[in-house]
């Protein structure tokens, strides 16, 4: 189902919008600047990441057409999202945790997605311990715009990818090497299974997650 582009007045609106909703105050230079790369590439989703990028921004933020946007594509744009959140933030705990969303056929609750980060090796032993609620929360606070919240099986609240072009590019990304998509699956199906362990459970250690 191809998205519907934005007209001229349409382009002013959302952007209007957008920088009243998220507090995000541009001066006139700056803008233009948004306006005139949204009119190039006039869908909602091409907003909602140049509004990330301008989100950083000062009134003194000097803003050129040769640094800004980091794309000029849609597709662009998710890459360098992918690529900024896997500098910003530890990189097995990137890998994984969106792997992990990304292969959930329904969705995963937060809960859950902290239960099988903490059993998944490569991540505790880069956090040297199982993964913090706030280390999750700092990751999930620079891609909520791009997660929804969903009902899952039960009725319980999930996260999942907000945008079909989002998902499709992280499943190239996290799960198109044949060897991490098995990983992930792998420990999906043994978590829901009930054979998977937190690593603090196998070393004898408290578990710090309820659902363990």
């Amino acid at each position: 189902l191809e998205v519907p582009r934005l007209s001229t007045m349409e382009c002013e609106e959302f952007l209007s919008h957008h920088t009243s909703s998220l507090h995000i105050q541009l001066t006139p230079r700056q803008y233009q600047v948004v306006l005139q790369y949204l009119l190039l590439c006039p869908l909602p989703l091409y907003l909602q990441l140049l509004m990330r990028e301008a989100g950083d921004w000062t009134s003194d933020s000097d803003v050129s057409t040769e640094s800004f946007p980091p794309a000029s594509s849609i597709e662009g744009m998710i890459k360098h999202l992918f690529e900024q959140t896997e500098r910003d933030y530890p990189v097995a705990m990137v890998l994984h945790s969106l792997g992990y969303i990304t292969a959930s056929q329904y969705g995963l609750s937060e809960a859950e997605l902290m239960d099988v980060l903490s059993c998944d090796e490569q991540v505790t032993s880069e956090l040297q311990a199982p993964p913090t609620p706030l280390q999750w929360s700092r990751l999930y606070h620079s891609l909520m715009p791009f997660l929804t919240v969903g009902v899952g099986v039960g009725g319980a609240a999930v996260l999942r990818w907000g945008h079909r072009k989002v998902w499709e590019m992280a499943r190239s990304r996290y799960l198109g090497d044949v060897e991490a998509a098995h990983a992930r699956f792998q420990l999906l199906a043994d978590y829901f299974s009930g054979m998977a362990k937190c690593q603090a459970c196998i070393h004898g250690d408290e578990c710090p997650h309820i659902n363990h």
